[in-house]
Order: structure tokens, then sequence, then C-alpha cells
């Protein structure tokens, strides 16, 4: 077990829920998210956010992507923002290209255990040539004590591409300890330039376990 990891001599994982369900279907709109969801991310200035900066956003609550926008100038190139379960039924063959290739779930038995209960997070692709220049968002909040979250969020910048990427994780203070063990993966295919930024806003209750990897191609680029 790792020694670094705040709270891990706690960290009992039969005690935790594994998947939580949110109760509301995804939403392309904002209006269609149930008020007291939406509140936490209207505080956090998410919405405000969307309309004068970003090129796309998706929102988590608990194990489950609940809102998720792209813009349609951006849409109309070819770039891909849609979460994870979606992406696989849509895009199976691309998808299975790159999941768990950067990252291998054999890494690690934390690894092994996301790779066996992830659910959530997004699927991220940006074709050849193609500039995305205003950050796509993923938001990722964990709303409940003694919650396992593990979401997967993998990026695809093909040749000669560029894409910003904005993660945040947030979760409020609980009496108990949530865990946390997302993975991102990040392929920078030749000439691309990606540009991956975390905010990560934990309580001192999450103990955080974060898997994140690049595999980046000639003349590629990661900051």
């Amino acid at each position: 077990m790792p020694k670094w990891i705040y709270g891990i001599e706690e960290l009992d994982l039969e005690a935790l829920i594994h998947y939580i369900r949110p109760a509301t279907e995804k939403a392309r709109t904002w209006s269609e998210i149930p008020s007291e969801l939406r509140s936490h991310y209207e505080k956090l200035g998410l919405p405000e956010a969307e309309a004068k900066i970003l090129a796309g956003l998706a929102t988590q609550y608990e194990s489950e992507i609940v809102y998720s926008m792209i813009k349609q100038a951006l849409a109309k190139k070819g770039v891909i923002l849609e979460d994870m379960d979606t992406a696989i039924k849509k895009y199976p063959d691309l998808v299975k290209r790159y999941l768990f290739k950067v990252y291998p779930f054999t890494e690690h038995k934390f690894a092994a255990l996301h790779a066996a209960l992830w659910s959530g997070g997004v699927f991220v692709y940006v074709p050849p040539g193609v500039k995305v220049t205003a950050p796509i968002e993923a938001f990722f909040l964990i709303g409940t004590s003694y919650e396992a979250q593990f979401e997967h969020t993998l990026i695809v910048a093909d040749k000669g591409s560029y894409l910003e990427f904005l993660e945040e994780c947030a979760a409020p203070v609980y009496s108990g300890f949530s865990f946390h063990d997302g993975m991102v993966e990040i392929y920078v295919a030749e000439r691309a330039h990606v540009k991956f930024m975390t905010v990560q806003n934990w309580s001192r209750r999450i103990i955080n376990f974060n898997n994140k990897r690049a595999v980046v191609e000639r003349n590629g680029k990661i900051e």
C-alpha cells in the first residue's frame, strides 16, 4: 500500500459504495438538470464559463456524466466529446485502439481496481489538423460520503492537432472518507500538441489515487 496518501490506513474498500447512479438522465441543457444539482454547478460558475470561455464541457456527479456540450463548429469539424459509455457504443474501434493502452491496468493494483470498476469519464478525439484553442473541460464531483469514484478519461489528439483540456475535481467535507481512483490516458500523435490542466479541490476526507499518463509520438508535445 502506498504510504504517502493521506488517510490510506483508513481505506476499507469493502465498506465503500463503488457505483452510485445519479437521480437524473444525461442532459444537453442546464434546464434539464434538477435544480438541487444545478445549484452546485452554478455556485462554481460552470454555466457562465461555458458561455464565455469553453469549447466543450462535461460534468460528472457520483458515477455518471450528467451534462455534456460541445460547440457546433467543433462538432462539424469532427471533434468528439462524449461520455465513455456513449463513446464505446458509437466509436467502438476508435476507443478500443487506445483504451488501457496508454496506462495498462497491469501497472499496479489500483490501476487494476480502476479497470474492473470504472464508470463515467469522457472521451475526447481531435481529428488530424484540427485546432481546439478554447479549453474543453471535464468536471467531476463526489457528492456522497463513503463513495468510490472511478471515472475514466481518454483523450486522443490526432496528427497535427491542438487541444487544451481542463480537468476539475471537487468534493465537500464529509464525516467519513471517500476514495477517488480515476484514470486519464492521453495520446498525442505526430506533430500534435496537448495542454492538459488538472485542478483538484478535494476535502481532507478524500483519499485520492490518480493515474495519469500521456504517450507522445514524434514531434508531438504535451504540457
